[in-house]
């Protein structure tokens, strides 16, 4: 499991199975950030994919506690943050260089770091964390407005029945009784999952289904703000 949980979950070994703290195992490139499970009708239910919904909730409810915590004690002052896109679990996770301003443009490098990140669905308006594995970072130049966020891709994952699967679907899914061993091929639930890929700049801070804002930024020509998107400053110019 990444941080700041522990190598292992609660519910992960024998006879629980739980397959959260696979899920994001940190040597994965790109984190399966399953965020829910649907269980189809008529289909038998795996007891470890209750054990999975049990974890998730606990992981969830941790790391919001966690932020709320990191964002308070932070020296800068800031409050408990919400916006709809995605929000660092802490501020610290997003570093910049030293910005540089030329008439109404504003050019710097930000760097999204690897952590974990509350996402909000654009449809359903639900907020789930979301794992970023590797630290990203974009050159940007920015006139006048802008947003900044990540670009990512929202999939329903089914569970794969054969030998071969296609990318949308994961053999880890199935039918999980003797631990992972795929040996029992009941296929009963799928997955949803995000996957995150770069960092964007964009027109509009709209929170959309493959773009999800962190950052916003107004240049003028004597000055300039980097804030998060609910409007707290995230760049405090060095003294």
């Amino acid at each position: 499991m990444v941080s700041p949980f522990g190598s292992t979950l609660p519910l992960t070994n024998s006879p629980y199975n739980s397959r959260i703290n696979s899920n994001y195992n940190s040597s994965l490139a790109h984190p399966k950030n399953y965020y829910l499970l649907g269980f189809t009708p008529g289909y038998a239910l795996q007891a470890s994919e209750l054990n999975e919904v049990q974890e998730l909730f606990f992981v969830n409810l941790n790391l919001t506690q966690r932020m709320n915590n990191s964002w308070t004690s932070d020296s800068r002052g800031y409050n408990i943050p919400f916006w709809e896109g995605m929000i660092p679990s802490s501020p610290l996770l997003i570093t910049f260089t030293t910005p540089s301003r030329s008439g109404t443009t504003l050019t710097f490098t930000v760097t999204f770091g690897a952590g974990w990140y509350l996402w909000t669905d654009s449809v359903s308006k639900m907020s789930f964390w979301i794992y970023n594995n590797s630290a990203k970072t974009k050159n940007i130049s920015i006139t006048n407005s802008g947003s900044v966020g990540f670009i990512g891709e929202k999939l329903e994952i089914s569970c794969c029945p054969n030998d071969t699967c296609s990318e949308t679907q994961d053999s880890d899914i199935r039918d999980n009784s003797q631990g992972n061993t795929n040996t029992h091929n009941t296929c009963g639930a799928s997955r949803k999952n995000i996957k995150l890929t770069d960092i964007e700049v964009r027109s509009s801070s709209v929170n959309l289904s493959d773009y999800f804002p962190v950052l916003t930024v107004t240049v003028s020509a004597t000055t300039y703000t980097i804030s998060f998107a609910d409007g707290q400053l995230a760049y405090i110019t060095p003294e």
